[in-house]
């Protein structure tokens, strides 16, 4: 009898370690490029990349937050952006939800800020990560953002509502989350912060420009304007826009755009040094194509294949995306210039 109850024990254990290895292997579906493209993330504008990232937060429970009332020392913005954001609390998660009645992370921003105070803010995570002032996570202050992943290709937004806490459209819906079970990389400030009344102002955007990305489907070349009428010929032409890549700032150190006419390739440079060698061997030179930022804000990373003729170069203020250019074979020539 015992020598049978052995053996059933071991038929029974080896069962199991079978069962675990199986339910081990098995690919999580929800990660699947299917998947992604079935949820509504890439029309919402993030990349699979992005996806994957913000599938693989943990699961958050939400912290209870008692109801609001005015809080002394709180702008009149951030008292109503705060406000709002209660008000969402519980409402449920959408690739692209842009309100009121469902949401995204981003598009949760875009509502409170807009409905709450007049603020427009742009629609993507990474383009809201440029938008206000940086701010470090050990003074952060009622309304401000709270960005998580890389800057560039950040994957999640919240909006910080005081006592280590932030308001945030998690994977099932608005919720509240205390900053020690997952905490931001980074912060940024938009709102007006100082005590007392003040008139809601939108930040200012007249000292930077939209840098927009195309690509040449044809021959991979990777194209950047500031031009509303560049980037309509551009599209008109077929080639395949990719949304904004940063924000360049109306003035600065000088970047020098140059067009070779054999092959069709354009390249972009801070050195004059680098323009005039270029031009010297029959490049044209097409002036200046925007600014590079003089404090250095956003870091815009210069990558070269050395075995393609048109579209060597590639510029790009995504980290993620420069690592894995690097890992494909590419070579790292370092930053290019500074985006704001």
């Amino acid at each position: 009898m015992k020598r049978k109850l052995l053996v059933c024990s071991f038929l029974l254990t080896l069962a199991l370690g079978f069962s675990m290895e199986a339910n081990a292997e098995e690919p999580n579906e929800e990660l699947s490029v299917e998947a992604y493209e079935a949820s509504g993330a890439a029309e919402a504008g993030y990349s699979y990349e992005q996806y994957v990232n913000f599938i693989n937060m943990p699961e958050m429970e939400e912290t209870a937050v008692a109801p609001f009332t005015m809080r002394a020392g709180l702008s009149d913005q951030q008292s109503k952006v705060l406000s709002l954001l209660q008000q969402q609390l519980g409402k449920p998660y959408d690739w692209g939800g842009n309100g009121p009645d469902r949401f995204d992370c981003s598009g949760l921003v875009v509502y409170v800020f807009q409905n709450a105070v007049g603020i427009k803010m742009d629609r993507i995570t990474y383009q809201q990560e440029v938008q206000g002032v940086e701010v470090g996570l050990d003074n952060l202050q009622v309304g401000d953002l709270v960005f998580f992943g890389p800057r560039g290709a950040t994957y999640h937004v919240g909006v910080y509502i005081g006592n280590n806490q932030y308001i945030h459209a998690s994977e099932t819906s608005v919720i509240t989350t205390d900053m020690q079970y997952y905490k931001p990389d980074f912060a940024r400030r938009v709102l007006n912060t100082s005590g007392g009344e003040v008139t809601p102002t939108p930040p200012a955007t007249g000292d930077k420009v939209a840098m927009h990305r195309f690509q040449n489907i044809n021959t991979g070349e990777h194209f950047y304007t500031s031009s509303e009428a560049e980037k309509n010929q551009l599209a008109a032409a077929g080639w395949n826009y990719e949304g904004i890549g940063w924000y360049a700032p109306t003035s600065g150190n000088k970047v020098y755009r140059v067009y070779n006419p054999n092959s069709g390739d354009h390249h972009y440079t801070l050195s004059s040094s680098e323009k005039n060698y270029l031009v010297s061997i029959g490049w044209q030179d097409e002036g200046v194509g925007w600014y590079s930022d003089v404090n250095q804000g956003v870091a815009l990373y210069r990558a070269y294949n050395p075995y393609v003729a048109v579209g060597s170069h590639h510029y790009t203020a995504s980290q993620a995306e420069f690592q894995n250019l690097l890992a494909s074979g590419w070579q790292n020539e370092g930053i290019a210039w500074y985006g704001r």
